[in-house]
């Protein structure tokens, strides 16, 4: 996981403040919560939003056609709510129903990720203490999970890279990234230690090229 500049790529039109579709998805959607008659039943969301072709476009440009969370590449994207567009999971194993329904057409809430790190995190969404009340701001919530979009999410010794292509952590935050997405797992465990070894192949060839140069 390394950090990407969002302000990169330019928003998605159909994800814009000028958007009537996602107005009126999310009028549905805000309906849907606030009637308790309704909330057992499906939640009315618009995936053909999220799976828009310039949505899509958008991800791939902006994440370089990898995963946010792992960094493999991948061919067919996956959008990913950050914060769950429901059923948000805590870490006592409780589920919030109602949260986070209001970011579900958010483009600073939609990342491009693999199948296997979008199945490790599911619904999952750890914070410290309580977590924001629909329509409120976000920076009342303290996350647990490292967000590759946010520069202050990095540079703190979250994510520590060792040479067997293991990653360790020095941080809570970066314990819980580790474990929600998987970044351990076997598959990213043999491609670190192969682009690794991969450079100190390349080092060892630029080595060799410099010292057969030099005059004896």
């Amino acid at each position: 996981m390394i950090y990407v500049d969002r302000n990169l790529v330019t928003k998605p039109f159909i994800l814009s403040n000028d958007s009537i579709r996602v107005d009126e998805a999310l009028d549905k959607l805000r309906s849907h919560y606030q009637s308790k008659a309704s909330r057992g039943a499906g939640v009315p969301f618009d995936w053909s939003i999220h799976n828009d072709e310039d949505v899509i476009k958008a991800l791939k440009s902006l994440f370089h056609n990898k995963c946010a969370y792992c960094e493999s590449p991948i061919m067919v994207c996956t959008v990913d709510h950050f914060r769950p567009k429901y059923l948000s999971i805590n870490l006592n194993g409780t589920v919030d129903a109602d949260r986070y329904w209001w970011l579900a057409y958010e483009w600073s809430n939609l990342y491009m990720s693999c199948y296997f790190c979008n199945m490790n995190k599911g619904t999952r969404f750890p914070v410290a203490g309580e977590r924001a009340e629909p329509e409120t701001p976000l920076e009342q919530e303290t996350t647990l999970l490292l967000d590759p979009c946010q520069r202050a999410d990095f540079g703190n010794d979250h994510l520590i890279f060792l040479d067997d292509g293991s990653v360790v952590c020095e941080t809570d935050k970066g314990k819980m990234t580790i474990d929600v997405f998987g970044l351990n797992r076997e598959y990213l465990l043999n491609a670190r230690r192969k682009a690794i070894q991969d450079v100190v192949n390349r080092l060892d060839l630029q080595f060799n090229d410099l010292t057969s140069t030099l005059p004896i």
